[in-house]
């Protein structure tokens, strides 16, 4: 059985990568408020984490959990640091780690950075990404630790699902996760090892899979000479894709963001525009959320957001989002207990509050209601100087009548 701080887990999906945070969406059998540290336990696998998002919904509960205190995107501020012996960089990083809530494994932290380190302002990641690119994890304890994750192999009988090690991908039923996590080494049964650079944990019902990504072992020396060749004369072929990503941290329009599986071969990105589809829209993103990313005209200067989540992930609703470049502006109720929007324009003086109520004698249907004040039996005009602009907008998954 799966547990999230022993409220029994409905469906879940763990992203384990090799480096960076790891993170789950959970589905929890009852309505309950779960918040800050949690431990969710899978079979032979305990993952120590921090509740970002999420709550009671439709008698059940939905939330997406981050490593440690999920509080590496947090922005924090600029310091410097001088010492004519060499800046340490434990000084830098434990600084880093106090400034946002987390925890650091010191003793996997060494070295110096030079006799003069300026931390720029921003997420306290970034301190991570550039002085240990590529090169630090959150675990499953919830503990930061800088350096490669230990290298294992994987003994258990658990049966081999899809096994598909020349496309790097491979999936087994396992009923004990001991050890299913980066850095091991899983053979397909016919002669060939995946060794693992990120692995994913999904529950669906009773069924309870792991998949693994990784780099093939003992592969074909023609396979590897002939993928070699193609890579080099089609070295764009990359940046024709379009790629998954995680919202680590935002500034403005732009986003910084992490490849969601690092065996991808794709680099974080940083300050990427968005280019949602729809004329008008910008948003405050919710955090840890994923969104796709192309590369226009295959220029891998051109990065840009072109997709969300769908409406059946954790991170479908934006914290806010704004029309007309802030002429309208929608937030979520922080509630987790009921949904409801706050509604105004730049030119009110204060904001609709539309709760979502139940319907009488409709089960399972919402309706708006606007209170201080109360709504226009019709909308306004939009271009009516100093006029509030009144809507209803429904969470993606309650019909509301208007």
């Amino acid at each position: 059985m799966v547990t999230l701080d022993g409220h029994t887990v409905l469906s879940c999906e763990v992203h384990i990568p090799s480096y960076g945070v790891w993170w789950a969406d959970v589905e929890i059998d009852e309505p309950e408020a779960v918040s800050g540290s949690v431990t969710l336990a899978l079979p032979g696998l305990d993952m120590v984490g921090t509740v970002v998002s999420g709550g009671p919904w439709h008698g059940r509960a939905r939330y997406r959990v981050a490593g440690g205190a999920g509080r590496w995107g947090k922005a924090i501020p600029a310091k410097s640091y001088t010492n004519d012996a060499g800046v340490k960089l434990l000084t830098v990083l434990r600084d880093a780690a106090a400034a946002c809530g987390e925890t650091l494994d010191e003793d996997t932290v060494s070295g110096t950075v030079g006799s003069y380190y300026v931390r720029e302002a921003g997420p306290a990641s970034r301190a991570l990404a550039l002085l240990a690119p590529r090169a630090w994890y959150v675990g499953e304890d919830g503990v930061t630790r800088l350096g490669a994750r230990a290298s294992s192999t994987y003994d258990g009988e658990a049966t081999r699902m899809d096994e598909a090690p020349e496309l790097l991908r491979l999936e087994i039923a396992a009923d004990d996760l001991t050890g299913l996590v980066p850095g091991v080494v899983v053979s397909d049964g016919q002669g060939q090892s995946l060794e693992a650079v990120d692995v994913v944990h999904r529950l669906a019902g009773a069924k309870l899979r792991t998949i693994v990504w990784g780099d093939v072992e003992g592969g074909p020396r023609a396979s590897t000479a002939l993928q070699r060749l193609i890579e080099a004369v089609m070295a764009h072929t990359k940046y024709r894709g379009v790629w998954s990503y995680r919202i680590v941290a935002q500034s403005g329009e732009r986003l910084d963001l992490q490849s969601e599986r690092v065996s991808s071969g794709m680099p974080d990105l940083r300050a990427v525009r968005v280019r949602p589809g729809v004329p008008g829209v910008s948003a405050d993103h919710a955090l840890g959320s994923r969104v796709l990313v192309a590369f226009v005209n295959g220029d891998p200067g051109r990065p840009v957001v072109v997709s969300f989540e769908d409406a059946d992930s954790g991170g479908f609703e934006p914290d806010e989002l704004y029309l007309l470049n802030g002429s309208l502006k929608v937030a979520r109720d922080t509630d987790p207990i009921h949904a409801g929007f706050l509604i105004w324009d730049a030119t009110a003086t204060a904001p609709y509050w539309a709760p979502l109520v139940p319907a009488t004698g409709q089960p399972g249907v919402y309706v708006p209601v606007a209170i201080n004040p109360q709504p226009p039996p019709n909308p306004p005009n939009p271009g009516d100087p100093g006029t509030p602009l009144v809507g209803f907008i429904t969470d993606g998954r309650d019909e509301v009548l208007a």
